[in-house]
């Protein structure tokens, strides 16, 4: 979903209003449900809590804002002013507490699965760069997204790895 998202606001498509804001939606809302379960495969105490609680409410602010952009395209007489909430409530916020919980989950990875954490370091590490620097260097923004997008793919490998693991050694006895 998140791939399609990208693929669709970079080559400037004209999709239906619908067409974008379930791609985003859903996005937000698949990344939030990966995003809990990579938490729950940590190591449990309070980092992980905490990076938990950011995840959570990064994304779910995330989908706030997806919701009042979608009022913002369809809106007439204060569009503008929607549009300026919804970007402050979504990318200013949402996605700092979410790139912050892949700071946090990044590190707590690192142990048992050092490309993963490296990775999920990389990711909210860039970020940040693209919330500070995107504008004034004129790439498009979320382009870090195409990072998130391959973390998360490589997360799914990993754990069907993990799954089929255990099957595949033989047993002692």
């Amino acid at each position: 979903i998140l791939v399609g998202l990208i693929v669709s606001l970079a080559s400037g498509m004209a999709l239906p209003a619908i067409v974008i804001d379930l791609l985003s939606i859903g996005t937000a809302a698949g990344a939030l449900l990966v995003m809990v379960l990579a938490f729950a495969g940590v190591a449990q105490g309070a980092w992980s809590q905490a990076g938990r609680a950011l995840a959570v409410s990064g994304l779910t602010l995330v989908l706030a804002g997806d919701a009042f952009q979608a009022v913002a395209l369809r809106g007439s007489a204060d569009a503008a002013l929607m549009w300026s909430i919804s970007f402050a409530i979504r990318d200013g916020v949402g996605n700092g507490l979410f790139y912050a919980s892949l700071l946090v989950l990044g590190v707590l990875m690192l142990p048992g699965h050092r490309w993963l954490g490296g990775m999920a370091l990389a990711n909210g590490a860039l970020g940040y760069a693209a919330m500070l620097f995107a504008a004034e260097v004129g790439v498009p923004p979320h382009l870090n997204f195409m990072l998130v997008a391959a973390w998360f793919v490589a997360l799914g490998v990993a754990w069907w790895g993990e799954a089929e693991a255990p099957a595949m050694t033989p047993r002692r006895e």
